[in-house]
């Protein structure tokens, strides 16, 4: 074995697709969240007032929640990019190592004619 190391672009590739998946249903659920309406009258006398914070305080977890979907959903374009990146440097340095080996092999002499 060799001192360097190796990556799967497809693994890298299939873990960020399934990221992507799991970001779809998080956004549906912050989604989800913004619509919930506040039953003011569960909260009794202090109604008006309790719904009205509850309310800004589902306003700033659907906020935090959609900014934090924002910043996995761009790490993980970031993380394709990478992958697709090091697939292609990759292939040159495989394309170049190959010339490199074909630039190297000898010239066959031609033999004389009798």
């Amino acid at each position: 074995m060799g001192s360097g190391y190796e990556i799967s672009v497809q693994d890298v590739l299939r873990v960020a697709g399934q990221l992507d998946g799991l970001l779809v249903d998080f956004t549906g659920s912050v989604q989800d969240l913004h619509g919930v309406p506040i039953p003011v009258a569960s909260y009794g006398q202090v109604g008006t007032t309790a719904a009205r914070v509850t309310g800004r305080t589902n306003d700033q977890l659907g906020l935090a929640f959609t900014a934090l979907a924002n910043s996995i959903k761009e790490l993980s374009g970031r993380v394709k990019t990478s992958a697709g990146n090091y697939a292609a440097q990759d292939r040159q340095l495989a394309d170049d190592l190959a010339r490199m080996k074909e630039a190297m092999k000898p010239v066959p002499k031609n033999k004389p004619k009798h």
